[in-house]
């Protein structure tokens, strides 16, 4: 399953579930696994007719596709809304009586680092210790992470929010760092030459 980035006029995310979509304010999460990813599309991208991006990276540093090579240096890589390649974070969410983990992509807009509460310094001040300031510092899965949903600063839409919730208890802790072992070692990303279906993260 997935969650798509709200629209700009949008309060709440739809979280996939068998009776159909349910919207809420807020995400309360594990968060299990994220990386920095960015794909290149010729055009638009279109959910009903989804097809393969031309170039796409798994850790925002190499592309594999077209062009390929070093992202840091590669023409497409350039920052607006009108730039071919756009960057994002992936995040493998965990909800409460879940089983798998549910893919979130962040778009270019919740990235900037100097979002009060942007992940980047929702990270850092975990792996400083969190508000309790745990000696040795907290993994993201060590704790509740209640993901919401800020106006932008500038521009129209919104932006996502990270804030620490209540840390696991010891014992769940040990259980979820085993799960985030096995998922991360079964994680598999698509190249380019396979189906569209195989694509359709975006």
């Amino acid at each position: 399953d997935k969650i798509t980035f709200p629209t700009a006029d949008s309060l709440t995310f739809n979280v996939p579930t068998e009776e159909g979509p349910d919207p809420q304010r807020h995400l309360d999460v594990i968060l299990v696994h994220h990386h920095a990813a960015r794909q290149r599309y010729g055009g638009p991208y279109d959910p009903a007719t989804p097809t393969p991006p031309l170039c796409s990276s798994y850790d925002g540093v190499r592309g594999h596709g077209e062009p390929g090579g070093l992202c840091g240096t590669c023409k497409y890589n350039q920052v607006g809304p009108d730039a071919e390649c756009k960057p994002y974070r992936w995040l493998y969410l965990l909800f409460p009586e879940s089983v798998f983990p549910t893919f979130f992509a962040l778009p270019r807009t919740s990235l900037s680092r100097k979002l009060t509460n942007g992940i980047a310094k929702y990270l850092v001040g975990l792996a400083k210790g969190g508000r309790n300031k745990m000696k040795g510092g907290l993994w993201p899965w060590e704790v509740v992470t209640r993901i919401g949903l800020a106006d932008r600063q500038r521009g129209v839409g919104k932006v996502a929010t990270f804030t620490e919730g209540p840390r696991l208890s010891s014992e769940n802790a040990d259980v979820v760092k085993e799960y985030v072992k096995s998922f991360r070692a079964a994680l598999i990303f698509p190249t380019v030459g396979r189906s569209a279906s195989s694509f359709d993260l975006d």
